[in-house]
């Protein structure tokens, strides 16, 4: 399945990266349509260097009814290095690279 979608184009390379994060992020149902692009936060450790991991929480959204008790603890997506064809994190940054080539990126997945 995973071959199936080409990271070339923009509607593929949301859909390869959906197929990758849905499951690093353990999302259910509807998670992935309402998945924002500000829901990601990239780390940054005590010396202001980017660690390689974003940090998902829906904590970041400002219009969040009922403040930070309502949220779920964050998730991480985290490089595999083992196999960096299915690198969430390099999805990521490609699709946050890519942003506004075919329309502004607000909404992580279309479909």
């Amino acid at each position: 399945m995973i071959n199936h979608w080409d990271e070339g184009n923009p509607s593929g390379l949301q859909k390869f990266f959906y197929l990758i994060a849905a499951r690093e992020l353990a999302w259910h149902g509807g998670e992935r349509a309402h998945c924002l692009l500000h829901y990601f936060k990239p780390e940054v450790d005590s010396s202001g260097n980017l660690t390689g991991r974003y940090e998902y929480n829906l904590i970041f959204s400002k219009t969040r009814q009922g403040g930070a008790s309502l949220t779920c603890e964050s998730k991480w997506l985290i490089p595999n290095r083992e196999n960096p064809d299915l690198c969430p994190v390099r999805l990521l940054e490609k699709m946050l690279a890519r942003r506004g080539e075919a329309r502004p990126l607000k909404r992580i997945v279309y479909f």
